[in-house]
């Protein structure tokens, strides 16, 4: 086994690809991609089409071993360490990928990071809302977390707040915390509630009567955003409390199978 002084941990394995990359390629170093997989495993993409130096670099003697030594362990296999484009299927998965960027600001190196979410969690730009044309699809964070307790909540609504008002966003808060719901209650006034709530549509999409005039009545402003440029919508996990309605019921029938047919079931777009 290797001592501690060898071993490149994860943290400072992509690190040492991209000084790696700079050290070899020179100023064909725009031409590659560091692509780091879902298993953290570093390979090099090359565009040898646009840059055939680039290419020759790629094929010198002992090349992938080199590159191991640098990354360690979390190299690709040898042989797969290096990728060349002319060799591609479809190249412009990786080399037009929207979640390439920059690893620094003077390296001109890009990195492309694999993430089972498909989204690119290392770049925190903010799209800028399209002024003319159609909308573009709304960008749809989760804030996830197994232990209560922990301030999950408080900083799903202090997101909400600070993109409603430092880049003026329209935001839709959804509470998915159904059998311990809070995130309706922090805010909205229990009379500001909407007449139905997720678990709603939950069990009305099982029958087919998710229409819009149920979506169009399970979100409303919230106070919070009274003084901001943007707007923050909640849609509760639950409706507003009334004679007739009841909750538990609807949970107990919200994990059922909403599958039906071909129809996938997906959050209703309500901005």
């Amino acid at each position: 086994m290797a001592s501690s002084e060898t071993v490149v941990r994860f943290d400072e394995a992509l690190r040492r690809a991209v000084g790696f990359v700079a050290e070899k390629f020179g100023s064909s170093a725009s031409a590659v991609v560091v692509v780091r997989d879902v298993a953290g495993r570093i390979r090099l993409a090359v565009d040898d089409t646009r840059e055939p130096s680039a290419g020759s670099v790629a094929h010198e003697k002992d090349f992938q071993t080199q590159f191991r030594s640098h990354v360690g362990a979390f190299a690709a296999d040898p042989g797969d360490g290096v990728v060349l484009r002319s060799q591609m299927v479809t190249p412009e998965d990786v080399f037009s990928a929207s979640v390439s960027h920059l690893a620094g600001p003077a390296s001109g190196i890009r990195v492309l990071e694999r993430l089972l979410t498909a989204v690119d969690w290392t770049d925190c730009r903010m799209p800028e809302p399209a002024a003319n044309g159609p909308q573009r699809a709304a960008q749809r964070f989760v804030f996830f977390g197994i232990k209560g307790g922990v301030g999950r909540t408080t900083a799903l609504a202090a997101v909400a707040w600070h993109l409603a008002g430092t880049h003026r966003r329209r935001v839709l808060v959804v509470d998915l915390d159904l059998e311990s719901p809070g995130l309706g209650s922090l805010l909205l006034p229990p009379e500001k509630f909407p007449d139905f709530g997720v678990v709603d549509w939950l069990v009305e999409v099982q029958v087919g009567q998710a229409d819009e005039v149920l979506e169009q009545d399970m979100a409303r402003t919230s106070p919070l955003g009274r003084d901001l440029p943007g707007e923050i919508l909640v849609s509760p996990a639950c409706g507003r409390l009334r004679k007739g309605y009841e909750y538990l019921p609807k949970l107990a029938r919200a994990y059922g199978d909403v599958w039906n047919g071909d129809r996938l079931m997906a959050f209703p777009e309500l901005l």
